[in-house]
């Protein structure tokens, strides 16, 4: 069909133009653009184009087609009877038999299926669905949009609603995992999280890549998690809730667990698990940082007490907790049979270790508690103990290990006039009275000058000054061994009396003097 041309002159100028020929044949080619029912016109150049009336037209009946488009959603579209398909020898795929509705029975069946409609409206059907009419739901629809991969080494990419389980999986797609690295994939019917049915855990929601909520009510996040526990949670890469050597066993192994971050796995129940390389194995048991473990006592551990570690916490670096109550917290640091420790040990191959149940071991750096709080008998009342530098139980309330040269000591935080008073005693009327103390001053902050006083009952029974001399400022008894100079007695108890001399007697109360000072040991024998 010939396309109307109103032009006069076609000159063929270049656009643009405003010679008087070009600006008469514009003109009229607009004219005829905006006024005329026609299809379309020609420019002054010779180029068809569409006029507002065609435009609208079309318009029109683009608006009625995708009318008819979407009305088509909420009907059936008629896939093939059971004769038509055995009389070509063909065979309707499980696939569209699982996502499709059948009407009749035996060779007189025929399937319908809806588009992108999850609602059976009566219209449209043969025979409108009831039981008693021969109408078979072989399954749910399923919507299922399978797209190209959105990055590179993908199979593809998903957005999947399964109403028949109540599921959604959306994000990208591969035949396997990709970062498993504990392979906690082994516990799956298929390698395939989201291509096998067999792995949609009913009520269950996976988005990223790959997450496997195998679980009743699971869900992941990230990259190749996977849930066997009902109601568990995982995130990040290659994380894991529950047993993948028990998968089916939701309710004893991971139910309502958490794990997330890189390779951790969450398998007690309400247990959860956050870092890397990490394992809650125990009920209520809790896992955060890098390469922490909390779980169960094993007969391979020392001081070895069964237990089955609920509650165990191991948190920090490289930490481990084992036995019910357990608590490891810092870097390198050990706990076994429920105790706690709390701090660093020197590297992985020298932790710092508490295998005592009933305590609380602190420490930095080292390999032996600085600190180790043994606990009480749990009765009102009784007291616990405390070792320092030792694992042993202490006989006392406090034992103090030391190795030989070194130094415990009480320091003033400044010099100054005031006294200090380091003091034992005990409440009375509930105040602290001293029974007996040591006071000393530190006025010059230069060097160690100062008084140190001794105090009985609070009250100064001697002194030393700055130059070491002692003032008693209290009677001293020296009965007994007396008073000894390098050894030997130089003063003992009271002698016997000596009578005063008298003419002629001289001699005799010299002697009795020399015998008393030998008896003190002032002089030798």
């Amino acid at each position: 069909m010939s396309i109307y041309d109103p032009s006069d002159y076609k000159t063929g100028d270049a656009v643009p133009s405003n010679k008087a020929m070009d600006l008469n044949d514009n003109a009229k080619v607009f004219d005829v653009f905006q006024n005329s029912q026609i299809p379309s016109v020609k420019s002054r150049l010779g180029v068809a184009i569409k006029t507002i009336w065609q435009l609208g037209q079309e318009f029109d009946q683009n608006i009625e087609n995708w009318n008819a488009t979407f009305q088509a959603q909420f009907k059936y579209k008629y896939i093939k009877s059971f004769a038509e398909a055995n009389s070509a020898g063909e065979k309707i795929t499980d696939a569209t038999r699982l996502n499709a509705y059948s009407v009749g029975v035996g060779e007189n069946v025929e399937w319908y299926g809806l588009i992108q409609s999850t609602t059976i409206p009566s219209g449209g059907l043969p025979i409108p669905p009831a039981p008693d009419n021969n109408w078979y739901q072989v399954n749910s629809v399923k919507f299922e949009n399978i797209l190209p991969p959105i990055i590179g080494g993908a199979r593809d990419t998903r957005f999947v609603m399964s109403p028949s389980a109540a599921a959604v999986r959306m994000g990208i797609s591969d035949a396997s995992p990709l970062d498993d690295q504990f392979n906690f994939f082994r516990g799956l019917p298929s390698q395939d999280s989201w291509g096998s049915q067999l792995n949609i855990g009913k009520g269950s929601a996976a988005f990223g890549r790959n997450g496997a909520a195998y679980a009743y009510l699971a869900t992941t996040f990230g990259h190749d998690c996977s849930v066997y526990g009902v109601a568990g949670t995982a995130g990040g890469a290659g994380t894991c809730v529950g047993n993948p050597d028990d998968p089916d066993d939701g309710a004893t192994f991971g139910y309502c667990g958490f794990a997330h971050g890189k390779n951790t796995i969450a398998k007690g129940r309400i247990s959860h698990s956050i870092g890397e390389t990490c394992e809650s194995n125990s009920d209520h048991s809790e896992t955060t940082g890098l390469e922490c473990i909390a779980g169960p006592s094993d007969p391979s551990h020392p001081n070895y007490i069964s237990s089955t570690g609920d509650y165990a916490i191991s948190k920090g670096r490289r930490c481990s907790a084992f036995g019910t109550g357990a608590i490891a917290l810092g870097s390198f640091a050990t706990a076994y049979n429920g105790a706690h420790v709390i701090g660093s040990g020197i590297n992985t191959g020298t932790k710092l270790i508490n295998s005592n149940a009933n305590t609380l071991a602190l420490g930095r750096n080292v390999d032996t508690a600085t600190l180790k709080l043994w606990g009480g008998n749990g009765s009102i009342g009784d007291f616990g103990k405390i070792g320092i530098n030792t694992d042993d139980q202490p006989d006392d309330l406090i034992d103090l290990m030391m190795k030989p040269g070194d130094t415990v000591s009480v320091m003033s935080k400044s010099a100054g006039i005031n006294p200090l008073l380091f003091q034992f005693g005990g409440k009375v009327q509930g105040a602290n009275r001293g029974v007996f103390g040591i006071e000393w001053s530190h006025p010059n902050a230069g060097q160690p000058y100062g008084v140190t006083t001794l105090l009985q009952n609070e009250t100064q029974s001697a002194k030393i000054d700055e130059t070491g001399s002692w003032q008693f400022l209290k009677a001293i008894d020296l009965s007994g061994a007396g008073a000894k100079v390098s050894g030997v007695r130089v003063l003992g108890g009271q002698q016997a009396a000596i009578p005063n001399a008298t003419a002629g007697t001289e001699v005799e109360t010299i002697n009795a003097i020399l015998t008393a000072l030998r008896n003190h040991g002032l002089i030798a024998t």
